[in-house]
């Protein structure tokens, strides 16, 4: 069974989408800061979960929760995954629509578009895939539907599927 490292995996989102992921991989719940083991296994995908909202200008709060916690897990994730291998991103649908009171969130959120895309390009001659999702106001509804979503882009299905910033609602 293949390997894949979760960030954010005991949250709320997380609690619907690691049992999801769990029915096809072994799941490796990353923590604060994340840290692999140093046997040297190679990874099949990085998933990140982890984020936050906040309204107004949080940007400390912001720039941690949803952009610093990208930037350490592809910092240690990606020396390991897997050439063939997937990143999953959750992003917002706020990113790209930047409603007032929540420019710090849809700044850091765009950040991450930014980050996903990038390595899309960067990742290709691996044949490594990067896409997010960008979700609206996330209900138990729409937590099944970004579980299904990311299964997909794990899956050989999702092959050739790149650079996506896939609007979920």
């Amino acid at each position: 069974m293949q390997q894949i490292l979760i960030t954010g995996g005991t949250g709320s989102l997380g609690s619907v989408v690691v049992p999801r992921l769990q029915r096809d991989y072994d799941t490796i719940l990353l923590g604060r800061p994340p840290v692999l083991p140093h046997d040297g296994p190679q990874y099949h995908a990085l998933v990140m979960l982890a984020g936050g909202f906040a309204m107004g200008n949080a940007w400390e709060q912001m720039i941690e929760m949803n952009l610093m916690s990208v930037a350490r897990a592809v910092d240690v994730a990606l020396p390991r995954l897997k050439d063939g291998g997937r990143v999953v991103a959750i992003s917002a649908a706020a990113s790209l629509t930047s409603p007032p009171g929540i420019v710090a969130y849809s700044a850091t959120k765009s950040a991450v578009n930014s980050i996903i895309r990038t390595l899309a390009n960067e990742l290709a001659p691996r044949k490594i895939t990067a896409n997010a999702l960008l979700p609206t106001t996330i209900d138990d509804r729409l937590k099944t539907n970004i579980a299904e979503w990311i299964a997909f882009l794990l899956s050989e299905r999702g092959d050739g599927i790149t650079g996506q910033l896939i609007a979920v609602s």
